[in-house]
């Protein structure tokens, strides 16, 4: 009769009168007892199992169960195959003999009872040891408080954890408790191989096994379903490694193993229900759990978009209410036959109702998900999006005349090839768009696409055929050729679908015309490297071009040269003609610069009116190089000569040119161009349309010019700059009645600086805006300290007139200091009045509207015209000194003085003489009825408080 287990046993077996084990009954996993194959242990010894101290009081209760058939209760322990002792409650009793009688055999139920004998200390501790390790916030914490609870638990001083992953060399972990004074005497990686080979305790026979420097340790197994997962290593002074320790750290271990592959469970668990949250969330295909009665617990984004419903809409309805009714009836079929367990999975194509009435197709797949007792618990639905695909076929399946009206109208070209074997394939059919792309390459489609298509270069089916059959699709682009010109095409060549069983192999073929597309891209890559008026190469280019000649200059030693072309006059024709002429000519400047550079030079457009020219492989000898560069230099200017648009009104422009000269890449490009830029700004000071080579002194002079403005900017700050006044008098009275502000520098180094010296550097860097509101605020102070003055002047350059807050600053110098505006002028010259258009002429006109002067400094020394006195806010006029200096016996000078102020008198304007030294100089302006004048005859530019002593009447 075979063993039945009880339901508090761990196993029961049965052993004969020879203590000879004959059957066993156990449902732990793997049909094991304490570790011990079921099947391994018939016919074994079962007295070898116990404990040599209880082997008598197990002999004796087993003979006095035989005996006398009373059931009997003692604990003994039991040896498990990990070679741990184990507390077993054994309940002994009578087995009957097949014929019934009783003293044959003898039954004994096995309950482990190990954690009856730990004490009360420690079994508190033990059973937490889940509760410590779950509360780790990750596996290396849950060891590290696994090993330590180990240690304090089983009274040992440290701790320890080999392990091994996936055949890697070993790794310990090693807790060491703070109240112990043992220091860690580790096994060696042979001894632990020796215990994780043999899956065995290594460890001190009856506590004499290895010591090391009076330490003892010992190895324990960690199992978990048999294998081996890591070796425990626990040790201390031999003095505190008793026999319950070893019995505890056996008992620990095994729990431990317990938690460590919970734990590990659980994190696989963690990150499997991670990964699959992000799959099911991010999937492209829509993904559900479906209740077995067809309710919605959740569905994915991807299905909500679908459906084009809210989560929160599905968890309301079951999938039967949003399925078309046509195919509610083989859902709900097969639905029924999976719950009944008759198939384990189903797909099918069904229609999804939308909530505005629409219909979309969905490849529905299905698998059921059971519960531990086997009773299902929730399908598992994913939903690709098949409405194109499916609606495709079905209006290509209507018939066969729909499905030739779709290829012969498809907006792409398309073709059928046959292979029948043969390398090459036959073209059975074309459509309507792949003809008119032959057409426009000029070829015949049928006989080009079916009998010439292999020798076409241009769409490479050859090269791309072998993997088109074998793999799916392939894609390319191709240039196409042909009589009247050529094309660009994407092409896609697919096998068609062979499921009819057919040998012949079908390959269908898209060639889209993207020729506007390339071009487009074309034009687009031009674009960013080339001027889009003039389609010059731009600065980009420019500079890259610059950076490969100086390497390649490097390399041969032969001259890079670059010219630094300017337009003269070019504002002239916006402001005359507009910036459409502007745009004509410069499209014609740079037409003519690229016909008359060498093939091998570059001819740019930086912007505006500047153009450079890039001048490769030249002399390597400089003096030479040089003279080719001029030469292409005089070539410009030489190509500018003839009058630019129609006859009737020709335009005739200029250009600056600066040359410079460079060999290899010693140079900065950004210096090379600089250098140029700086020797055509010579040339435009001597005198415009001509070429200046840039040289030393050139340099000397830029840096002079760069140190200028350095020190230019802390000026201001340094109290280095001042305010003197040159008296303006009446020529009836002889007495002062305005002045002319003249900005003076007194460098600690330099000295006393020209104003010709910094004022221009001012203007190119800007300082000029900062310096005018010094002299503002000055000019303003002046006029609050002599109120009998009637006006003051002070100069403004085009930089200043630019600012959109001119205007706002001067009046606010004004009211600062209780000026009224009618006391202040300012002068500017001819040119900057000349150029004053839009903002500027705006800023002047509100000036005037406020009271301030406003005054042509040098008349007749510019290009000013009685259109633009009519036309500007003009108060006054200052006859310039050159003409004033000539009179009276200079005739052309007095006739100039006289028209000048004749014409000022006659516009309703104030004449100024300025530059008046002699007392004949100012009979004469008496004469001519000029009620103002200024020169050395009346005082120099002085500080404001001469003005005290000279203008009192």
């Amino acid at each position: 009769m075979p063993p039945v287990l009880t339901t508090t046993s761990d196993a029961r077996i049965v052993q004969d009168a020879d203590g000879l084990i004959v059957s066993i009954a156990t449902d732990s996993p793997g049909h094991t007892v304490y570790g011990w194959p079921a099947d391994d242990l018939i016919g074994a010894s079962a007295p070898q199992m116990v404990h040599p101290d209880d082997r008598l009081l197990a002999r004796t209760v087993r003979d006095d169960v035989r005996t006398t058939g009373r059931t009997q209760r003692v604990h003994i322990r039991v040896r498990s195959l990990g070679g741990r002792w184990l507390w077993v409650e054994c309940t002994f009793s009578a087995w009957p003999a097949d014929d019934g009688s009783l003293g044959y055999r003898t039954a004994v139920d096995l309950r482990d009872v190990s954690t009856q004998y730990l004490s009360d200390e420690i079994l508190g501790p033990l059973l937490d040891l889940r509760r410590i390790m779950d509360a780790a916030d990750d596996l290396d914490e849950a060891w590290e408080r696994g090993l330590e609870s180990l240690a304090r638990m089983a009274g040992f001083g440290w701790a320890a954890a080999w392990e091994r992953h996936d055949g890697s060399p070993l790794r310990r972990r090693t807790v060491v408790l703070t109240t112990s004074t043992a220091s860690p005497v580790h096994a060696t990686p042979a001894e632990v191989d020796r215990a994780w080979a043999d899956g065995v305790p290594y460890w001190p026979a009856e506590l004499d096994g290895p010591t090391r420097d009076g330490h003892t340790s010992m190895l324990l197994p960690m199992t978990a379903l048999g294998e081996v997962i890591a070796i425990v290593e626990v040790g201390g002074p031999d003095h505190t490694v008793l026999p319950t320790s070893i019995d505890m750290a056996a008992e620990i271990v095994a729990r431990l193993g317990d938690a460590i592959r919970r734990r590990q469970a659980d994190d696989e668990l963690t990150l499997a229900t991670q990964r699959f949250e992000l799959a099911y969330n991010e999937a492209a295909i829509g993904m559900a759990l479906v209740a077995p009665d067809g309710a919605f617990i959740d569905a994915n984004p991807s299905l909500c978009r679908l459906l084009g419903r809210e989560r929160s809409e599905l968890a309301e309805i079951g999938f039967q209410a949003i399925t078309h009714a046509d195919d509610l009836e083989a859902d709900l079929h097969y639905v029924q036959e999976m719950l009944a367990g008759e198939r384990t999975t189903y797909q099918m194509e069904k229609r999804y109702l939308r909530p505005d009435g629409s219909v979309v197709w969905g490849l529905l797949s299905v698998s059921l998900v059971h519960d531990v007792h086997g009773e299902p618990l929730h399908f598992i639905s994913q939903i690709q999006d098949i409405d194109a695909r499916k609606r495709a076929e079905l209006e290509l399946g209507r018939s066969e005349a729909q499905f030739r009206a779709a290829f012969d109208r498809s907006p792409i070209g398309m073709a059928i090839i046959e292979f029948d074997g043969a390398d090459d394939g036959r073209i059975v059919e074309i459509n309507g768009q792949l003809g008119y792309l032959a057409h426009q390459l000029g070829v015949d489609g049928s006989e080009h696409w079916s009998h010439s298509f292999w020798q076409h270069g241009g769409l490479g089916l050859r090269a791309h055929l072998a993997g088109s059959l074998a793999d799916g699709p392939v894609a390319w682009e191709s240039h196409l050729t042909g009589p009247k010109g050529d094309r660009w095409a994407r092409v896609v060549a697919a096998p068609a679908d062979r499921s009819s069983g057919s040998d012949r192999r079908m390959l269908i073929l898209q060639v889209e015309d993207i020729t506007e597309q390339h071009l487009a891209q074309e034009e687009l890559a031009h674009n960013a490297l080339h001027d889009s008026l003039t389609g010059l190469p731009n600065r980009v280019l420019l500079t890259s071009r610059i950076e490969h000649a100086q390497e390649r200059s490097g390399r041969n030693g032969r001259h890079v040269g670059v010219l630094y072309v300017d337009l003269d006059n070019f504002k002239d024709v916006n402001d005359t003609l507009g910036h459409g002429a502007g745009d004509s000519l410069l499209r014609e400047v740079a037409t003519r610069f690229s016909s008359v550079v060498r093939p091998t030079d570059t001819a740019a457009r930086l912007g505006g009116d500047e153009f450079v020219v890039l001048c490769e492989d030249l002399s390597t000898d400089r003096i030479e190089a040089q003279s080719e560069l001029l030469e292409i230099a005089d070539r410009l200017h030489e190509t500018l000569r003839d009058p630019i648009g129609d006859d009737e009104a020709p335009q005739f422009v200029s250009a600056s040119i600066g040359s410079h000269l460079v060999t290899g890449t010693g140079t900065p490009i950004r210096e090379t161009l600089g250098n140029a830029d700086v020797a055509m700004y010579r040339a435009k000071a001597l005198g415009r349309s001509r070429t200046a080579v840039f040289d030393e002194a050139l340099r000397t002079e830029a840096l002079e010019r760069i140190r200028i403005a350095a020190e230019l900017r802390h000026a201001i700050d340094r109290d280095e700059l001042s305010v003197v006044y040159q008296p303006i008098v009446d020529m009836r009275t002889g007495a002062v009645s305005a002045a002319e502000a003249l900005l003076r520098w007194e460098h600690p180094e330099l000295g006393q600086v020209p104003p010709n010296r910094f004022i221009d550097i001012a203007e190119e860097s800007n300082l000029i805006v900062q310096l005018g509101r010094f002299v503002a605020d000055d000019v303003c102070a002046t006029l609050a300290r002599f109120p009998h003055l009637r006006y003051i002047t002070m100069n403004v350059s085009a930089r200043q007139l630019a600012t959109s807050d001119f205007v706002e600053a001067t009046l606010d110098a004004l009211q600062r200091h209780g000026v009224d505006p009618g006391r202040l002028a300012v002068e500017l010259t001819e040119n900057v009045l000349i150029d004053a258009v839009g903002s500027s002429l705006r800023q002047l006109d509100e000036l005037r509207g406020h009271g301030v002067g406003v005054g042509v400094d040098d008349f007749g020394t510019g290009f000013a015209s009685l259109t633009y006195l009519k036309r500007l806010p003009v108060t006054f006029v200052k006859v310039d000194r050159s003409f004033v200096s000539g009179v009276p016996t200079n005739d052309d000078d007095r006739s100039i003085v006289e028209a000048v102020v004749g014409l000022a008198h006659a516009l309703k304007l104030q004449p100024i003489a300025e530059g008046v030294e002699t007392d004949d100089q100012a009979a004469f302006l008496q004469s001519l009825d000029c009620p103002l004048a200024q020169g050395y005859l009346f005082g120099r530019p002085a500080p404001a408080e001469a003005l005290a002593v000279v203008s009192r009447p």
